[in-house]
């Protein structure tokens, strides 16, 4: 049961908006710019190392996707901060996705990601922080990287109001009681004063969450309480002398409290919606009465209201929170509408997906099969509204402690919350966000480059007068591209230049070469960087922050799935077929293949060689002779040879063209293979075939000075491959995928009749977890979340 009761003293009322005009007037408003707030949503909860992270990203600024920020940084790091990995994603209306792999020998239960905008790079505590737990095969238990975690305890969450407990005056106590599995616990008790006089009685409801007005007094209190039944050691709080600031929704205003029980003095509050200072005054609080404050509602934005007092000396004396607004204010929730659901193996399922009218939006799906942990799903409202505040930053399982407003009160009052008069966090820099390019710089030995770039200027300046291209060549070609396409650049004194005009996304194969034949053979070097020019060192990792504790039914999980392996129906461990596409150079061999072996000499051999592309031939002028013993000491060998054949004539038994063939410049000969068996002819013998082109038709640059790489560049564009089945089913095809479904691209209108969503079971049809969050057009989040065993319909 739990109390109430009235005010015992005087009050001294303060009309809220008064204050907030002689605020503005006098300048004590700032930072009226929001932070910018990131939202990450990934295809699953947990992974395995090695396993592909599906992604698609959110971010918001004053509530809508900010469409000004064109760079998505993404660093990934282990449990002390050491990045591993960094990746750039462009940006479109404030969303970009992606994929990234996983390291396959990670040892760690979790990986760190930080995001940012290009806009906020360098202000660490404006980076979004997500922990993704990695399930490990080895017994979690022995892993003395993890000798940080926490374990769960079942322990009764108790905070004043103000987080303050004072001595003599009428206190309000919250208290909450909920499990790693966000499941609420049933709990109940009585307080008691140090004489045993009873104070108050409190029953948790059905969420795990109440309220407890407790009378004044003066000591200590005890808590006897039972959970679930079962007496729980007792908790003792202590009551203090001190100041408070706390509020209360009284119709459409809100009431900010001041109390104390101390001699009165001149304290500072401090009033922040969100990001954006409210109020900053200097009141003087006394004992015999308590002050209030009435704020407008309709002048604060909704989310989170913090309230700060300080004493003279700058030391916080007193803090709460207040959410301004209801759930419905900030979220919305789509309409699904269940249109098949099979539960046998690889069966369809369909609904249909909109949203409430009027409303239009960006979402993002993921569906995972019932095997995959998904304990506790991050929320897009949690990320935008509340982490970017909490003074400790691990995970709240907002999915069952969001779902009402009553529970998000509950999280409110229960929570620490980061100073208000973090001044870093208000004070937001506007910078230009722009594309990144390629930037590059030659290097040379000693102080050649000097030289070089005189000589290249002089050049140029030739050239120019007789319309001729001029500068050094930069060469480009995409996994897709058929044939290198070329740009001429520039560079500065210092060796720079910068390829602008050209978005990079994925890898691509680059060539810088000077372009007048007697420049072309001195020897440089490129080093070439894409995004700033300086590269992350700093990985942000939230203060206590606490690290991930796999549940303990995780270990019974963990080998349904792997990304090498599967445990079929008969509970045997099956290795996943894995189809390996082939690479840029496999294909180029195809093409050599094609244009320069003939028929008796194409298929596989033991050693197929493509001198024009390695790197010696490149750079070197070699004959034949020189180029087998850098590379294949089998060709070297003459020994080892039954057969040779240069094109489609067999010069083995000719000792002179031996020789010819030895001292042939490797600008003639494109194409090399070497067979240990082969028959030719209906004679089977090791056979050595070279494809020799005439002298006229050599490249006469080969042995020229080259510098080729392969860069990286944004993320590439990629498309999750969405698996259907039909009904001519095989018995023995089996499905061991975790992610059933995702898009991170869904586009839903005003109209309100949505899109429908299809996919099919795994081979385990135990059923599956769906998770839908977005953002609209009119500045909402969008989540939904539900767990559905199939089994059981």
């Amino acid at each position: 049961m739990l109390n109430d009761f009235g005010p015992r003293f005087s009050t001294v009322v303060f009309w809220g908006k008064i204050i907030l005009i002689c605020s503005f007037l006098l300048g004590l408003v700032y930072g009226q710019q929001e932070v910018r707030k990131i939202y990450i949503h990934t295809d699953r909860e947990a992974y395995f190392p090695g396993d592909s992270v599906w992604f698609k990203s959110y971010v918001v600024q004053h509530g809508y996707l900010d469409s000004s920020t064109v760079n998505f940084h993404l660093n990934l790091a282990d449990q002390q901060g050491n990045i591993v990995r960094s990746m750039l994603s462009l940006q479109h209306g404030g969303m970009s996705d992606g994929v990234f792999l996983l390291p396959s020998d990670w040892k760690q239960t979790s990986i760190y990601i930080n995001a940012y905008v290009g806009a906020d790079r360098g202000i660490t505590d404006r980076y979004y922080f997500k922990e993704i737990p990695i399930i490990q095969i080895s017994d979690q238990s022995k892993n003395d990287l993890d000798s940080g975690a926490v374990t769960t305890n079942h322990s009764l969450i108790l905070r004043p109001e103000g987080n303050r407990f004072l001595q003599d005056k009428n206190n309000r106590l919250h208290l909450q009681t909920i499990e790693a599995g966000e499941k609420p616990l049933l709990a109940k008790g009585t307080i008691l004063n140090s004489d045993g006089r009873l104070l108050s009685v409190f029953q948790l409801d059905s969420l795990g969450y109440g309220v407890v007005n407790i009378p004044p007094f003066i000591g200590n209190c005890r808590i006897e309480w039972e959970l679930d039944g079962k007496r729980k050691t007792d908790v003792i709080l202590k009551t203090e002398l001190g100041r408070k600031i706390y509020s209360r929704d009284i119709g459409d205003t809100i009431a900010v409290y001041l109390e104390s029980n101390l001699p009165a003095e001149r304290t500072k509050i401090i009033l922040t919606s969100n990001d954006r200072s409210v109020m900053i005054d200097t009141i003087t609080i006394r004992p015999d009465r308590r002050t209030v404050i009435y704020l407008n509602r309709d002048d604060l934005d909704y989310g989170l209201l913090r309230l700060e007092l300080r004493d003279q000396q700058d030391s916080i004396l007193s803090q709460s929170a207040h959410f301004v607004g209801r759930l419905k204010d900030i979220q919305v929730v789509p309409n699904i509408k269940w249109l098949l659901m099979t539960p046998k193996e690889r069966g369809k399922h369909s609904f249909r997906l909109s949203l409430p009218p009027d409303e239009e939006g960006d979402l993002s799906i993921s569906i995972t099969a019932l095997e995959v942990p998904n304990d506790c799903v991050p929320n897009i409202t949690e990320d935008i509204y509340f982490t970017p505040y909490f003074l400790r930053k691990q995970s709240i399982c907002s999915t069952h402690l969001l779902k009402n407003d009553k529970l998000r009160y509950g999280l409110i009052a229960t929570s620490d919350w980061s100073s208000p008069s973090n001044w870093t966090f208000k004070k937001v820099q506007l910078m230009k966000d722009s594309v990144y390019y390629l930037h590059g710089q030659i290097l040379m030995e000693g102080n050649k480059w000097g030289h070089f770039y005189k000589k290249l200027v002089d050049q140029v300046t030739k050239n120019n007068r007789k319309g001729k291209p001029s500068g050094l060549s930069f060469g480009y070609k995409f996994p897709e591209d058929k044939v290198m396409r070329y740009k001429t650049i520039m560079p500065d004194l210092s060796g720079y230049f910068i390829v602008d005009n050209l978005i990079i996304r994925g890898t691509v194969a680059t060539k810088l070469s000077a372009i007048e034949k007697k420049m072309m053979f001195d020897k440089f070097q490129v080093k070439y960087n894409f995004g700033p020019r300086k590269v992350d060192s700093i990985f942000f990792i939230p203060p206590l922050q606490q690290r991930f504790s796999a549940p303990h039914e995780w270990n019974e999980r963990k080998w349904v799935y792997t990304p090498l392996s599967y445990r079929d129906k008969k509970g045997g461990i099956q290795l996943q077929e894995v189809k390996v596409d082939r690479t840029v150079q496999q294909r180029h061999i195809n093409y050599l293949e094609g244009r320069y072996a003939l028929e008796k000499f194409r298929g596989p051999a033991d050693a197929v060689l493509d001198p024009h592309n390695d790197r010696f031939v490149k750079t070197l002028p070699l004959n034949f002779r020189e180029y087998a013993h850098l590379n294949y000491t089998k060709i070297a060998d003459s020994t080892r040879w039954d057969r040779v054949f240069v094109n489609n004539y067999e010069i083995r038994t000719n000792r002179w063209k031996l020789e010819d063939l030895y001292n042939t410049s490797m600008n003639q000969i494109p194409y090399v293979k070497y067979f240990e068996k082969l028959n030719v002819d209906g004679f089977v013998s090791s056979v050595l075939y070279v494809y020799q082109k005439d002298p006229s038709e050599g490249d006469s640059y080969v042995g020229r000075a080259l510098d080729e790489q392969e860069v990286e560049g944004y993320m590439r564009e990629e498309h999750f491959k969405l698996v259907a089945y039909n009904d001519d089913l095989k018995s023995n095809q089996f499905d061991a995928r975790p992610t059933l479904y995702w898009n991170s691209n869904v586009k839903l209108d005003k109209s309100g009749k949505g899109m429908e969503i299809s996919f099919f079971n795994n081979s385990n049809p135990e059923g599956f977890g769906i998770t839908i969050q977005g953002i609209t057009k009119s500045g909402k989040t969008i989540f939904f979340r539900d767990i559905i065993k199939t089994s059981k319909r």
